[in-house]
């Protein structure tokens, strides 16, 4: 199987591995997420009116912070057809950034680069984290403990397996060792 070439299954299986085997990890640093973006959106909206300067001050900061957790947000803003197209060319863009210390318009083009020509497939993927995310908020939001996490890390071997980067343990999905 080619750098270009994934199964959306084993992407899955592989977050999912990787989430059970540290999975106290994985839900603290979801919960630390969650709260850093939503302490200052909460703040702002407690404000309100009634106090418009420090509202002006933390939405935008939580607007920031939320930005940075999850920059293929940006792709909402577009509509929904432009918005997808955006969504899933710039998908890895924070990976770009993270594992190849790259500036904002190199990371974009790093993750245009690696979703050439597996536009569909990683449509296809993200499609099914969109659904299992949602099956995570269903479970009155908890399971996105571990449907988040889980997400982000089968979209981080998506990412090596596109741009062929990483150790053989990261180009397919976490085995169980013999006992």
């Amino acid at each position: 199987m080619d750098a270009q070439k994934f199964e959306v299954g084993d992407a899955i299986r592989f977050g999912w591995e990787t989430t059970k085997a540290n999975l106290s990890l994985v839900v603290i640093l979801t919960l630390v997420a969650a709260v850093a973006t939503g302490i200052p959106i909460a703040i702002a909206q407690g404000f309100g009116p009634g106090g418009p300067v420090l509202a002006a001050l933390f939405g935008p900061i939580g607007a920031i912070v939320s930005l940075v957790v999850s920059v293929v947000a940006v792709g909402l803003i577009l509509l929904i057809v432009p918005g997808v197209i955006f969504s899933v060319r710039y998908m890895f863009y924070g990976y770009a950034v993270v594992e190849r210390n790259a500036r904002p318009l190199e990371a974009m083009a790093q993750s245009a680069a690696a979703t050439r020509g597996a536009w569909w497939n990683v449509s296809l993927f993200g499609l099914a984290i969109l659904l299992l995310n949602i099956l995570g908020a269903l479970l009155l939001g908890v399971g996105l403990l571990v449907t988040a996490p889980m997400s982000a890390l089968a979209a981080a071997w998506v990412y090596r397996r596109l741009t062929g980067t990483g150790s053989a343990a990261t180009a397919r999905p976490a085995e169980q060792p013999a006992s």
